[in-house]
Formats: structure tokens, C-alpha cells, sequence
């Protein structure tokens, strides 16, 4: 067993040392890494964030967050789902009436201030996030910052996966994303006709009709 010395940063120069010269499959070593950290971490390091088709990616990604069979073809629109609960539980059911074009989100890779640039050398700028920003009305209305956690869940929720392995965290920061979206689109709905959709994940009830606000009725 490696016994590191007392001072920590010599014992974290010896355990790196012996990692990369001493071990006997060193190389492969790399090859463990989960292959979506490996692609994050290029994102990050390459500035790749602001890719060509990335942020239609992520429109699939929260798109199959709260419906997992959301069709693959589909990355034009992010539809802003709302909810409703009286207790910590999950909810059930969701409401969509609205959706934004994905032309109105884009990527924005992660930046220092100006007094930061000054000093801090270039190769030890580590970016650890980068933002996916909603814009209606030419105004910035959310920002979703996407780290590295968030950005497994997304990948996880464009496969279909389940929600069993997400923290209530990277849930919230969805949630809170896609609500303030519709509250800054709900302005411009004052009349006319919505299209409502509702579904229940619990009763795998999927339902749509649209609501005439005036006069006010409905149609299925």
C-alpha cells in the first residue's frame, strides 16, 4: 500500500506520479471513464459548447424529462410543462399550453470577469458548466446552468431513462427553468386559442383539446 508523506500536496505529487509511470495498465486506466463525463469534459475543454445541433439536443433532453417516449425527430420546440402538488411528493400530472422554438435558446460557454482574466493564466482557467439561455421578447428571461451532474440527468432523460436516480436538486433546477419560460410567454397568450395538453405519468393518461379564452369553451 502507497503510505503519502505528511505534507499533502508532496503525498498528491507521489500517488499522481506513480499513477501514470508505475501502473501496469496505466493507459487504460482513462478508458473507465463513463464515455457522457469523457464528452462533457470535451465540451468544456475544447469550447465546444457552442457546437452546431447542441442545443436542439438539449431541447430533446428536457423534452423527454417529463415525457420519456418524446419523439427523437422532434427538436424544434421545447414544451413548457407545468405542475402542481400540495406535499414534497413527485408530481403526477402535468399541463403543457405552450412551447418555445428552440431558435430562442442558445448556448453560452462559461466566462470570467474581467479582473480574473488578468491574472489567472490561460491553462488554469478550468470551465466547469456551461448555460443553456431562454430568450422572449429579445430578453434574457432564465438561464439554466448545465454542470456536470445536470448534464448526465439530460443525457439520461433524452434515452428514456427513469427519474428514480435524479437528486430532487437537478429536478428543481429544470422545473424552475422551464416555469420561468412560460411565465415570461404566458404575457403574450391573453387571447385566442390554446392548445392544452395534459398528462398523468402515474395513469399513463395523455390527453389534448383546445380552450377558446373568449368567449371562453373548449373542444376535444
Amino acid at each position: 500500500a502507497l503510505t503519502l508523506p505528511s505534507d499533502r500536496e508532496q503525498g498528491f505529487r507521489a500517488a499522481k506520479r506513480r499513477f501514470f509511470f508505475e501502473h501496469p495498465a496505466g493507459n487504460e486506466l482513462f478508458g473507465l471513464i463513463p464515455h457522457d463525463e469523457m464528452e462533457f469534459e470535451r465540451l468544456l475543454e475544447e469550447g465546444d459548447a457552442r457546437a452546431a445541433g447542441l442545443v436542439r439536443r438539449m431541447v430533446l433532453a428536457l423534452n423527454r424529462f417529463y415525457e420519456p417516449d418524446f419523439p427523437d425527430r422532434q427538436r424544434d420546440r421545447l414544451l413548457l410543462w407545468q405542475s402542481h402538488r400540495y406535499d414534497v411528493r413527485a408530481p403526477a400530472a402535468f399541463v403543457s399550453l405552450r412551447d418555445l422554438p428552440h431558435q430562442q435558446l442558445r448556448i453560452e460557454v462559461q466566462r470570467y470577469a474581467d479582473w480574473v482574466e488578468k491574472w489567472l493564466p490561460p491553462r488554469q482557467r478550468g470551465r466547469r458548466s456551461f448555460a443553456l439561455v431562454a430568450e422572449v421578447g429579445g430578453m434574457d428571461v432564465a438561464l439554466l446552468e448545465i454542470d456536470r451532474e445536470l448534464y448526465l440527468t439530460l443525457l439520461e432523460g433524452q434515452r428514456g431513462l427513469g427519474r428514480s436516480s435524479w437528486s430532487r436538486t437537478t429536478t428543481r433546477r429544470i422545473a424552475r427553468f422551464v416555469d420561468q419560460i412560460d411565465r415570461a410567454t404566458e404575457s403574450g397568450a391573453a387571447g385566442g386559442v390554446e392548445n392544452v395538453r395534459i398528462r398523468n405519468v402515474a395513469t399513463d393518461l395523455d390527453e389534448q383539446f383546445y380552450v377558446q379564452r373568449q368567449p371562453g369553451r373548449f373542444q376535444v
